[in-house]
């Protein structure tokens, strides 16, 4: 009976899913979960039962990109994956990445997940699905009106630990994230990096713990397509470049690398060069004579790493920038963390050729950059939608940088493709 009723869920949120698709209602990513969810979230375990291998990924920043890399590493070593590419990372987004990896004799078409899981949703779905091993970027101050203090987060974690008790690949540098680990008993594999320029963590109280290896990032230097750096364990020692700049991006290529070498060796290295930024992360578009540059922004310490980048990448260059602030419910509807960005520093060094904000919480944003030292005006603020912003772009030519919360990016990225092929977020994620 219980087998039949798993059939009937299947058959029905892959028609949900088709049917998302065609009347392009959406990407068919979270909807056919739906039903698993409020209803019947059994049925995770039963459709994972055959998996032979399954990786979290959370952390309040760098999930997506760790991700699809460690997507891009398995293919690249003939792995196939099932995974959330479309980066709903709630219960629902990961129900519907496995219903549609399910045949109708309700066996994997892929027997390897990588899922990227948002924290208030690992200790639920934890009770249905166990990793083998959980990845964990760090964790920040992000949309405190959704979680509260960060400590809830680290809660999170610690209950995941205590039910699926996994190998543990963790981010040694942020110390608040690794409190969560004090009382770990498994396998601890960390990772870290070697720079003045990473990023200020919650805490810098040292926690000691008992890595079996630690990777560390060295001799990090940026290039006009992105970073080249040294991997240090041990006595090994491995050279890496890639497509994504930033310090931040130095972490989620170390995450994903030190996951792919427990079960590659060196080849989890080789696809790294091919790797090209997915939605949001630096991801490139050409409209006309302008090359847009496009990054999530969401907190304090992940729109400050973008700020450092980009005044590496331009700092002999006049640059033009879009900073567009949204304060739906998937963004967070508290905007006071614009207040704790160091807008101060960038806008001081860096010089523009146009600075301007859009979205629901633009003037806020454009009020911000007063109180940072720019000189604003009320047309530099474009509007609160994205047709806004790809009309100022059309009248510009050369590169223009755009940082976006979520749903602006989401917006804007629809406006672009009335004008332009861009990639799907089936194939590349969000």
């Amino acid at each position: 009976m219980k087998k039949i009723v798993i059939f009937g869920i299947v058959i029905f949120a892959k028609l949900l899913a088709f049917a998302s698709r065609s009347l392009k209602k959406g990407n068919g990513t979270a909807l056919p979960g739906y039903l698993v969810e409020y209803y019947a979230k059994w049925v995770i375990a039963i459709l994972a039962k055959d998996l032979k291998e399954v990786i979290f990924i959370s952390g309040t920043n760098g999930k997506t990109t760790t991700r699809a890399l460690l997507n891009h590493i398995y293919q690249n070593n003939n792995v196939e994956v099932c995974s959330n590419l479309g980066g709903a990372n709630i219960f629902r987004g990961i129900a519907s990445a496995l219903i549609l990896n399910t045949k109708w004799n309700l066996k994997p078409k892929k027997t390897t997940a990588i899922l990227e899981i948002e924290e208030a949703t690992m200790p639920i779905l934890a009770d249905y699905l166990k990793p083998q091993i959980l990845i964990l970027t760090n964790v920040f101050r992000d949309q405190l009106d959704a979680y509260g203090e960060i400590d809830q987060t680290l809660k999170y974690f610690k209950t995941v630990l205590e039910k699926t008790k996994p190998i543990v690949i963790v981010n040694a540098d942020d110390y608040k994230l690794l409190q969560c680990l004090q009382n770990f008993e498994g396998t601890l594999l960390g990772f870290r990096v070697d720079s003045p320029d990473k990023p200020i963590f919650e805490s810098d109280s040292p926690v000691n713990l008992n890595f079996h290896q630690v990777f560390v990032a060295k001799n990090i230097q940026s290039t006009d397509s992105g970073q080249s750096f040294e991997i240090v364990f041990g006595s090994k020692k491995i050279s890496v470049k890639s497509n994504l700049g930033g310090i931040y991006n130095t972490y989620n290529i170390l995450a994903a690398v030190v996951c792919g070498y427990q079960k590659f060796g060196i080849q989890a290295v080789d696809p790294i060069p091919s790797f090209e930024p997915v939605f949001g992360r630096g991801e490139r578009i050409t409209l006309g004579n302008t090359k847009i540059e496009l990054f999530l922004i969401k907190n304090p310490a992940g729109f400050d790493q973008v700020l450092n980048q980009l005044h590496q990448q331009f700092q002999h260059k006049e640059i033009n920038m879009i900073i567009s602030i949204n304060d739906n419910i998937a963004d967070g509807k508290d905007v006071s963390w614009l207040w704790d960005v160091n807008l101060e520093k960038f806008t001081s060094k860096q010089k523009f050729l146009n600075l301007k904000t859009a979205g629901t919480r633009g003037l806020d944003m454009l009020l911000r950059l007063e109180y940072a030292g720019f000189q604003v005006k009320p047309e530099d603020y474009l509007g609160q939608k994205g047709k806004d912003i790809v009309n100022l772009c059309k009248t510009l030519s050369g590169e223009i940088i755009v940082l976006c919360t979520y749903t602006a990016l989401l917006e804007l990225r629809s406006s672009l493709a009335n004008l332009v092929d861009l990639k799907s977020l089936n194939n590349t994620g969000n």
